[in-house]
């Protein structure tokens, strides 16, 4: 080859480009491939993990089966995860290493799982890259918190026959549920039965600045004011409601059936729920009322004076337990109707002295028309409209947000229980609308009353996913 034909050779550019192009192809290649596997690496990760959520939390709960029964504890832990992994259709096949712990008390269980393997990759590998680890972790604790419950329940006519006994059944349940042998040191029930009143009873009203009428039933008359505030002031001057018959058949304004304050004994609720009748009007704006008061701080005086005296268990001095204590607090709110309007005898009119002119003989609607026409000797205090409005403060305050700081943990967790009433109706809405979250209103007829209650008891066991 001449010399001039090698410099022509040496100076010529011709295909130059191709070695760039091949280099960025196979660029180019690596790097949507390494996107191909990353995306199949996340899957599988995010499948691995949500198995692994979901073993620890059906392990941990509280629902399941009592471990502690089981000769190999470990071995059944781990089972019940793996289960859930074997389940999801990414990861079939895969196999994971799965170290399953746990630590399981008389009061609380925590079970810990972490996994892993590894998967092929299909393009990384062109630079070495042959395999990429999938690892999750996950926890669940189940624990038995502090916990304080107001059973506000609806005692009016309109729950008469069949209905008072199913909720006499509902509520036993639920008692047995919150209240048993691991629960029974942590948990208080306050039971207020409501029908145009509440009937605090004479150990609870004495803990107030009562203008007493007599001494025949307690109940309490509040301003619409009272019902925007969850605390009831042991200073406030509260007038006691009068002691009257009401109605063509003679049922109390002020009901029979009073409220049990801060309980941990199951066989006193239940001697109290099963001698619930049905009969009156309906304010559920008072039990609500009521049963928010027993949940607030401003209690805790009331609660050491029972201690004192002997009614409460001294395990619970400082209850009701602060706002932002780690404590649960709930409120269980069940009617089967509206609120119907209220009325009082003028106290001009009414014989404070004695109870034979308005409860014995006759009753105060009877003499009210008897003597003057309707409108003369009694007054209504509060109709219908007052008393939503007053349920829908009430409730609102129940819901308010425990701090600033914490602006979505409500003070009080509200489930309610619209109980054969209609869809769209009026006790419906208030209910749905008073309930701290959809899913903690429940509409229900006669024989789902006790599933209801069953299922509100599961869920105030907390159980709460972390890591």
């Amino acid at each position: 080859m001449s010399i001039s034909r090698l410099v022509r050779f040496l100076n010529n550019e011709d295909g130059a480009i191709t070695p760039f192009v091949v280099v960025m192809f196979l660029t180019m290649v690596v790097g949507g491939g390494m996107g191909v596997d990353f995306m199949r690496h996340e899957a599988e990760r995010a499948a691995l993990q949500d198995a692994l959520d979901r073993g620890v939390l059906a392990a941990a709960s509280y629902d399941v089966a009592d471990y502690e029964a089981f000769a190999n504890v470990e071995v059944d832990l781990e089972q019940r995860v793996i289960s859930y992994v074997d389940s999801s259709e990414i990861l079939r096949g895969r196999n994971p290493n799965l170290v399953v712990t746990s630590n399981i008390s008389e009061l609380s269980r925590q079970v810990t799982a972490d996994g892993n393997y590894d998967i092929n990759t299909f393009f990384l590998k062109l630079i070495g890259i042959t395999t990429l680890p999938v690892v999750a972790h996950s926890t669940a604790i189940s624990s038995i918190n502090e916990v304080e419950i107001s059973l506000i329940l609806d005692n009016s006519g309109s729950m008469a026959g069949d209905k008072i006994q199913n909720l006499r059944n509902a509520a036993n349940t639920f008692v047995d549920l919150v209240l048993n042998e691991n629960t029974v040191s942590h948990t208080t029930v306050s039971l207020v039965p409501f029908t145009a009143q509440v009937n605090a009873g004479s150990l609870l009203a004495g803990q107030f600045n009562l203008a007493e009428w007599h001494n025949y039933s307690w109940c309490f008359e509040f301003d619409y004011d009272d019902y925007r505030t969850t605390a009831l002031s042991q200073a406030t001057r509260f007038q006691q409601e009068q002691h009257y018959y009401r109605g063509q058949g003679g049922t109390h304004e002020c009901p029979p059936s009073t409220v049990i304050p801060f309980s941990n004994n199951p066989a006193a609720l239940h001697t109290a729920i099963n001698s619930m009748n049905a009969g009156g009007y309906t304010a559920t704006y008072a039990g609500m009322k009521w049963g928010a008061a027993l949940l607030d701080p401003a209690a805790q005086p009331i609660v050491n004076s029972f201690i004192a005296a002997g009614v409460v268990d001294p395990i619970f001095a400082g209850r009701p337990l602060d706002w932002d204590d780690e404590g649960l607090k709930f409120i269980i709110l069940m009617t089967d109707g509206a609120n119907t309007q209220h009325k009082r005898i003028r106290p001009t009119t009414y014989n404070h002295e004695g109870e034979s002119s308005w409860r014995n003989q006759s009753n105060a609607d009877y003499w009210n028309g008897r003597n003057c026409g309707y409108g003369c000797s009694t007054q209504t205090v509060t109709n219908a409209t007052a008393g939503d409005n007053r349920l829908d403060a009430i409730c609102a305050s129940a819901k308010a947000p425990v701090s600033a700081e914490s602006p979505l943990k409500q003070r009080i967790i509200v489930y309610t229980i619209g109980f054969d009433v209609s869809t769209g109706s009026n006790p419906y809405v208030k209910m749905r609308d008073c309930a701290s979250s959809a899913s903690r209103f429940y509409h229900v007829e006669d024989a789902d009353l006790t599933t209801a209650f069953v299922q509100i008891a599961k869920s105030i066991n907390k159980l709460k996913l972390s890591n």
